[in-house]
């Protein structure tokens, strides 16, 4: 009986404090994502007030200025999205839609979305793809989001 007892009480032991560990790595992530979200949302108001306030001097920085603010848009719906699938996965309700997609053209369209904002940060990059399609099975969404997550992490 004693045995038992002191095994069942390890066992409670470890499942605390695995539930510490994920709480703490919860934390984290939600500290994280925080961070993440208000960097396109305060490029966002900034831009938008600005314009607002008509404080752009031209018709030509308007458009930078609005430019910015879809891209910015676009990337705070990307994190979002991250958001919600890091939760699905975790969760265990995940699911991928493969189908047959051109794996150079997922690449280079990705890349292209991510353009904007790499040059508007200050980098440069080339493409090197192969010259014809690469067909294979995957989840277009998943894989651009990999891509971008890849770009941003580079970026960073």
């Amino acid at each position: 009986v004693v045995s038992v007892t002191l095994f069942g009480a390890y066992l409670v032991s470890r499942d605390v404090r695995r539930e510490l560990r994920l709480a703490e790595v919860r934390s984290r992530f939600v500290s994280a994502v925080s961070h993440e979200l208000k960097t396109p949302l305060t490029a966002i108001r900034m831009f938008a007030e600005t314009l607002q306030l008509g404080r752009a001097p031209d018709p030509e920085t308007q458009t930078e200025y609005l430019e910015t603010i879809v891209n910015e848009s676009e990337r705070l719906t990307r994190l979002l999205n991250n958001v919600l699938d890091f939760s699905k996965i975790d969760t265990g309700r995940k699911e991928y839609d493969f189908e047959r997609e051109d794996l150079v053209k997922v690449v280079s369209d990705a890349l292209e979305a991510y353009r904007f904002y790499l040059r508007d940060q200050g980098f440069e990059y080339d493409i090197f793809l192969p010259p014809g399609p690469i067909f294979t099975l995957l989840d277009k969404d998943a894989m651009t989001q990999a891509l971008l997550n890849l770009l941003n992490n580079a970026e960073k």
